[in-house]
């Protein structure tokens, strides 16, 4: 008989469902895997993806500061990258280069990012027109 590892089910992240084989640990390496499969939002999975890694890099090297608040005269390093139009599972709108920009994203609701996505949570739609910095964007790379 073959000497086989015993599975047995992860104990790193509560709630956690996947399978840890003896010594090597859980199958899921990164925390971030770990909360796409807590939250069981299946368009969050995009994000763990190296297109998604790219296209982020690609964006905030272009534009370094918050779209947002470069639009209000105030510089302010951008750390997350939005999606204009919210790509709800289509793969195309996720990729899109033309639906993203850079944003300030902190904790708390003071953050352009947070309270972009409360507005259109609280409004029930996936774009709003205020929102959209694409045109602050193109300014800005022209410039610098």
């Amino acid at each position: 008989m073959k000497n086989r590892k015993i599975k047995r089910l992860c104990t790193r992240v509560p709630g956690c469902r996947a399978f840890k084989c003896g010594e090597d640990g859980c199958l899921r390496k990164s925390v971030k895997v770990h909360q796409i499969a807590r939250t069981g939002n299946e368009h969050h999975r995009f994000y763990a993806t190296k297109v998604w890694k790219a296209i982020r890099d690609v964006c905030l090297g272009r534009m370094p500061i918050c779209a947002s608040c470069y639009a209000a005269g105030v510089i302010t390093p951008a750390s997350h990258v939005d999606h204009i139009r919210s790509f709800r599972k289509n793969w195309s709108l996720f990729i899109d280069m033309n639906n993203v920009q850079p944003l300030c994203h902190g904790p708390g609701t003071n953050s352009c990012h947070s309270r972009k996505t409360a507005a259109e949570n609280a409004a029930g739609v996936d774009y709003i027109e205020e929102w959209d910095f694409s045109d602050v964007v193109k300014k800005y790379m022209e410039e610098n």
